[in-house]
């Protein structure tokens, strides 16, 4: 398929939630193959950890994701 869906949806003035989906885009965590690996692995302490980290380029905020269970979070895990 070549096409996007997109859903958006505002439950309160000023917040705006978009959802994208499409077989185009990758899973996350999304590994860019061209990056070098300290930059696209994350390891604690000399093993691969769960937990990855996402930054928004924009606005370089970041949030957590772990591939095991699914979970996101704005906190730095404690086995990060």
């Amino acid at each position: 398929s070549t096409h996007l869906d997109v859903d958006v949806a505002a439950d309160r003035a000023g917040v705006l939630s978009v959802r994208v989906a499409s077989n185009l885009i990758p899973k996350l965590p999304f590994k860019n193959a061209a990056l070098p690996p300290a930059e696209g692995t994350t390891k604690l302490s000399g093993k691969d950890s769960d937990w990855s980290v996402v930054k928004n380029l924009g606005s370089g905020s970041e949030y957590y994701f772990n591939v095991k269970t699914g979970v996101t979070q704005f906190e730095r895990p404690d086995k990060f």
